[in-house]
């Protein structure tokens, strides 16, 4: 290759992650679909992506991502999270005890668990039925889904370290981690840090004004991380009356759902009907009896320390 095709590649390889970048950054998904097509049709991009294609179906996700921006955008959340359920994961069902089932209409509630999927948030959203509902999510969830905004409060994920879900979760979480890098870009540690704390106070203000708030402390993929500590941040925010009423309400997630989501996504909507496992990757979440908030003692407690203790409350339960 001569020296002007070189540079003729290298600049269309620029100009299009510029292109995606853009796209990204102001919630355009239709044209980040486009541009991401004609990149899939080129080969341009920082990395190739018909490779990533072959590893993770951007393209497939990014057409339900745009699909779900405009039935959240006509019907709300939880009847877009229906919507999502029905049409990729039919048979998808949620059990809730009597006890939960009389805590999560109404009232200041926080629901929290594990994390193995990109539906979890919708898996709740579609089982509790708020109207209120807010959910701690990455802040990358709102560049893809633009009108999920009204229901999230944003934190930013640590992505300077892309390669580590390699060893986790294996080569297909790696490189969807490592292509959001390229679009989100890795956001200052301390930055991060202060719109994080900005974002947990956030949380516990909507809390304690009778909100009900989605915090997911646990991972749930082939190896259990550590819980992460924002849930003891937004306990102990409720420290004093107003969040004296507050209830807390477990739930758990079945089965490692991102192979799944992704192999569904492969093959579209409804694939899961007719196979012989059928009955295996039905999608579940299970929800299990409420504490006060006020019984866990927040206020003074380490918060390591404090979510350990929740950490084995939660273990026992399911």
């Amino acid at each position: 290759m001569g020296l002007r095709t070189r540079a003729r590649a290298g600049g269309q390889r620029t100009g299009g992650r510029a292109s995606l970048r853009a796209a990204y950054r102001t919630g355009e998904i239709r044209t980040l679909r486009a541009l991401w097509s004609e990149q899939v049709r080129s080969q341009t991009g920082a990395l190739p992506a018909k490779l990533v294609e072959r590893c993770y179906p951007v393209s497939r996700f990014l057409e339900l991502a745009e699909q779900l921006d405009e039935r959240i955008a006509q019907s709300g959340l939880t009847e877009a999270a229906r919507w999502l359920l029905n049409t990729y994961t039919p048979g998808w069902n949620a059990t809730t005890p009597q006890s939960a089932r009389s805590a999560l209409p109404s009232g200041p509630v926080i629901l929290y668990g594990n994390h193995p999927s990109l539906l979890t948030p919708f898996l709740v959203a579609a089982a509790v039925e708020r109207s209120d509902l807010r959910i701690v999510s990455a802040s990358f969830i709102e560049r893809l889904v633009p009108s999920y905004a009204s229901s999230s409060i944003t934190v930013e994920l640590p992505l300077e370290r892309w390669w580590e879900p390699l060893v986790r979760d294996g080569v297909r979480r790696a490189v969807a981690t490592r292509l959001l890098v390229d679009l989100h870009g890795v956001v200052p540690r301390e930055v991060a840090r202060q719109h994080n704390r900005a974002a947990l106070e956030a949380a516990a203000a909507h809390v304690r004004s009778g909100g009900s708030l989605l915090i997911a402390p646990g991972g749930g993929g082939r190896r259990e991380p550590t819980w992460h500590p924002g849930l003891a941040s937004v306990l102990r925010g409720l420290d004093g009356p107003a969040g004296e009423d507050a209830l807390l309400v477990p739930y758990r997630e079945e089965h490692e759902l991102d192979f799944l989501l992704t192999g569904l996504l492969r093959r579209g909507p409804a694939s899961g009907v007719g196979s012989s496992r059928a009955e295996e990757r039905k999608v579940r979440i299970r929800f299990a009896a409420p504490t006060r908030a006020a019984w866990w003692g927040a206020g003074s407690e380490h918060p390591g320390c404090l979510m350990r203790r929740l950490r084995r409350h939660y273990q026992g339960l399911f």
